[in-house]
């Protein structure tokens, strides 16, 4: 669909979103009566405070279907009814302009369905389908740049995790400006197919490692196994640059594949048709915006610990138009930055670690039409830096940078009326799209050794060789002091493709068909060895002894007279690369009669690592027993590769291998380390396993409601997840091999409702959007998911059974919640000048687990006691208010915004630690936004 660029602060997005239009009331067919009614049909003297009920009753017989041009009359009304409207409508208007003679006649009201804010389904089959306008995506944003956080109020959608050990926000948090991951209807958060204009922008070497360790504020050694800052999208979308989202939960057609969650598609702005525009905009934060709430158990803070200090900024410009009436283009920027400090420990004498990250985002894209079709050629980037900087050490750091970027060739061709032997297929359109995406994720650090450092022993020993930057604390028993830092690793890929689809109409309905390859190469890399040397023997640790010193190897850093490293871990360089080749093809048709209708489509993926072909049924069928209700049940089969790679460049990485060394009786240290048993690589071969999938089950009734005509949807999905990745141990727990023994099940009862208007100023009501959702859902996973640990130093006992750390935050870390209500809605008043909003999201009380802060020792090993735990029901209210202070031309101007996240000031469920004992409670965004 071509569309254009918003045309003003908050009037983005206002063309009309790509949904079919849907059949409307009968009713409506005797609107011009009614409207005749509403300006002339009762005394002034009463016409002057009905206002509310005029409001309701001009929506109820005049507002055109959700999808419909504004004003049009319906496609689906007949010739006469539709002259009866126009003759009607016209003495209508004109009753009412001879009643406005009369001071105490209110003028008449028109109330048009605002097809801008947000679509439920459209055609058959798509009724797991969502597509959010500029408005409705804008509302459920939480303020910042990160275009994913409209899915916090999205149905079967869950986005908090209240089991999470450690909610309290930290310096690492308000300086992470990456975009929150999600699931979607039972899904992992990388199992979802996430598109950027008609390209996956989704990383096939895997986001989650073998332990769900994070950086934090407190964090004394990183993992040195893991690459930190890993993400399930190789691009980062920003808020700014979103025209329209469209979401699909279930039902999804053939067309999309490698999944098991969801689809989210963003479409970003499209180069202007008619004129020049641009538009800029920015939004401001510090910690002084941000009340902090003490969430521990207790609601106490022992520690005495202080809130993160951090400052953020957002900006974004765009600009673009007509180069000629063939050629045009757009281009934009948006920059996020954030800066926080935080203090070293005090034997590190107290000093301060400023702490940045930045997050730029660019798009580019020029169109040109040609006899031959319409070409376009666009770009995104994205170039992500983030500082990490322990405080429990001199000056390891582990910064993360992500360099990524996607290119694609698009061609659109109408070829119109085709014949396919005796089948006439009409309005046929072809697209082609080649793509190269590219992304990696780096760890930098400042040193490939560290080491540690006695300070001070039990005993009261003191050294004297570290007082310049280590200092005694005499609260402390023993201190051990660590400088130097944890090496570079990398991973990375590479995706080249081309697709293309035909689509047009056949018969009574709608056919697609199209076919795809895509060639997909990872690698992880350390590029040179990481030696730790994590113990020593002091000259205290010796005595008794018949020496004084330590002898030292010649030209041997790591010894002293009073110290040397005894223990050192090697993990060894590697360089790792997987390739893989996905092929797929799908065709579906459509068709609709007088009361029946279905869609039937089919899948098939063939990906060479596995070797695999899988085929997946997509099928709707549906009937329509009154004109405005639709009744939908589906059955649909979704496969996904996207974890092959992540196990193949983790298959075989080293493990770390310690050594060990000693002195003799005269104290002459050994300058030759002899290796401390054999730890190997680790294994995570997937090679001869099936793909994983999905069956999924839907039922769904679609209707208008006969008040408002908004859209009303009712929906039920059951899905079964089989073939999943699962882990089974040899007798080594250092090793690992993948199965298809996991398996689990999603199911969800989801309630909608979505309506917008645009108002002829009615009390300076210009136009005004509200939908809402009630979600019960519930997930079950096996115990024996894919994921595979290191020897499990942590382990937790809950219901009876024991679990690794891990294992068992797949099991319960899903991020359900039962039962969750959403709403929001936003209105324009005073011709547009001014926008309120709010978006609320109820979580219902419900049953999960918690820490009871006790062990409990399970066959010799020590084990967390975890058990049930009833939590309660939580609101969360955001709001958002702009006013346009300066207009010029019919829709620019320059405005200002305030957002307000957690208007009530609640912290929900969340329990945070005694060392981070803070989580954000009410918290305000500024901004201002001008356009020409």
């Amino acid at each position: 669909m071509q569309g254009i660029v918003r045309s003003a602060p908050w009037g983005r997005g206002r063309r009309p979103l790509p949904v079919p239009p849907r059949p409307v009331s009968a009713l409506r067919s005797v609107k011009g009566v009614f409207m005749k009614s509403l300006a002339t049909g009762m005394p002034a003297r009463r016409r002057r405070w009905v206002g509310p009920g005029v409001l309701a009753l001009a929506v109820l017989i005049s507002a055109p279907a959700f999808g419909q041009e504004s004003g049009e009359a319906d496609a689906t009304r007949n010739e006469a009814a539709d002259e009866s409207d126009k003759t009607e409508a016209n003495k209508a208007s004109d009753d009412a302009k001879s009643a406005a003679k009369d001071d105490t006649v209110t003028h008449p009201i028109r109330v048009t369905a605002d097809q801008a804010w947000e679509a439920l389904g459209g055609g058959v089959g798509d009724s797991g389908t969502t597509v959010l306008g500029r408005d409705s995506f804008d509302v459920r944003t939480n303020g910042s740049s990160d275009a994913n956080s409209f899915l916090r109020s999205m149905p079967n959608v869950q986005y908090v995790n209240d089991i999470d050990e450690d909610p309290g926000e930290d310096q690492e948090d308000v300086i992470n400006l990456q975009p929150k991951e999600f699931s979607i209807s039972g899904g992992r958060p990388y199992e979802n197919n996430i598109i950027l204009n008609g390209v996956g922008i989704n990383t096939y070497s895997g986001s989650v490692e073998r332990t769900e360790d994070e950086l934090t504020t407190d964090d004394g050694l990183p993992n040195a196994d893991l690459i930190y800052g890993l993400h399930s999208q190789s691009i980062f979308v920003p808020s700014s640059m979103v025209d329209h989202v469209t979401v699909i939960d279930s039902n999804a057609s053939a067309k999309y594949g490698n999944f098991q969650g969801g689809v989210v598609a963003y479409d970003l702005l499209e180069p202007p048709k008619d004129r020049y525009r641009a538009g800029i905009e920015g939004n401001y934060q510090d910690d002084s915006f941000v009340h902090y709430k003490v969430a521990t158990d207790d609601e106490q803070n022992p520690l005495g610990r202080e809130h993160p200090e951090f400052h953020r900024h957002d900006k974004a410009a765009w600009v673009g138009g007509p180069v000629t009436d063939r050629f045009r283009w757009i281009g934009g920027v948006s920059l996020s930055e954030a800066d926080t400090r935080k203090q070293r420990d005090y034997k590190y004498y107290s000093g301060w670690v400023d702490e940045n990250s930045e997050s730029l985002f660019a798009n580019g894209a020029a169109v040109l039409d040609t006899q031959f079709g319409e070409f376009k050629l666009e770009g995104s980037l994205t170039d992500y830096h983030q500082d990490f900087e322990s405080p429990t050490h001199l000056d390891l750091r582990n910064d993360v940078d992500t360099f990524s970027y996607t290119t694609q060739l698009r061609h659109r061709a109408k070829l119109g009326t085709l014949k396919a032997g005796a089948v006439d297929l009409s309005n046929v359109g072809v697209e082609t799209i080649v793509f190269f995406n590219d992304a990696s994720t780096e760890n930098q650090s400042n040193s490939n050794e560290l080491h540690s450092y006695t300070l001070k022993e039990s005993s009261g020993w003191l050294s004297s060789e570290l007082g310049s930057w280590c200092r005694d604390n005499p609260s402390d028993t023993r201190i051990t002091c660590y400088r130097g830092g944890y090496g570079d690793r990398k991973q990375a890929e590479t995706q080249t493709g081309a697709k293309t689809e035909i689509s047009g109409e056949v018969g009574a309905g709608t056919f697609i068909a199209g076919t795809g390859v895509t060639e997909v190469e990872a690698n992880r890399v350390r590029p040179e060895d990481f030696t730790f040397y994590s113990a020593v023997e002091t000259i205290d640790d010796a005595q008794p002894a018949a020496f004084s010193s330590f002898i030292c190897p010649t030209d041997d850093p790591q010894c002293s007279p009073e110290q040397y490293a005894d223990i050192r871990t090697i993990w060894s360089a590697y360089d790792i690369t997987a390739r893989m080749t996905l092929a797929d093809a799908f065709a579906e048709v459509s068709q609709t009669w007088d009361w029946f209708g279905f869609r039937a489509g089919v899948r098939g993926d063939y990906n060479d690592y596995f070797d695999n072909f899988d085929v997946a049924p997509r099928l709707t069928a549906m009937v329509m027993p009154f004109q405005d209700l639709k009744l939908e049940a589906g059955y649909n089969r979704y496969y996904s590769m996207k974890q092959v790679l992540a196990m193949a460049v983790r298959d075989k990485q080293p493990r770390g291998q310690a050594y060990r060394r000693s002195h003799d009786s005269a104290g002459n240290v050994d300058g030759t380390w002899s290796q401390l048993g054999s730890t190997g690589d680790y294994i995570a071969s997937a090679q001869g396993l099936k793909t994983p999938y999905v069956d999924e089950y839907t039922l769904a009734l679609l209707t208008e409601d006969p008040f408002l005509h908004g859209d009303l949807r009712l929906r039920y999905i059951d899905r079964h997840s089989r073939d999943q990745y699962a882990t089974s141990h040899s007798s080594s727990s250092t090793k690992a091999y993948l199965t298809n023994d996991g398996s689990g099940r999603y199911r969800a009862l989801t309630l909608e409702y979505a309506k917008g208007w645009q108002v002829d100023d009615f009390y300076r009501l210009s136009g005004l959007g509200f939908s809402g959702s009630l979600t019960w859902s519930d997930r079950e996973i096996s115990t024996n998911t894919y994921y595979y640990s290191d020897g499990a130093d942590e382990y937790i006992y809950y219901n009876g059974e024991s679990y690794t750390r891990e294992t068992f935050n797949k099991v319960t870390g899903n991020l359900d919640i039962p039962v969750k209500v959403n709403l929001a809605m936003l209105s324009r008043w005073f011709d547009n000048r001014f926008e309120a909003g709010l978006s609320a999201d109820l979580l219902m009380p419900y049953q999960g687990v918690r820490d009871t802060g006790s062990t409990i020792s399970v066959g010799g090993v020590s084990h967390d006691l975890y058990e049930d735990h009833d939590y309660g029901a939580t609101l969360n209210v955001d709001a958002v208010a702009r006013a346009m202070l300066w207009k010029w031309g019919e829709n620019d101007g320059l405005a200002l915004e305030l957002k307000v996240t957690n208007l009530l000031d609640t912290a929900g469920n969340r329990v945070a630690t005694d060392n981070n004992p803070f989580v954000r409670g009410r918290a305000f965004w500024i901004g201002a936004s001008a356009t020409f």
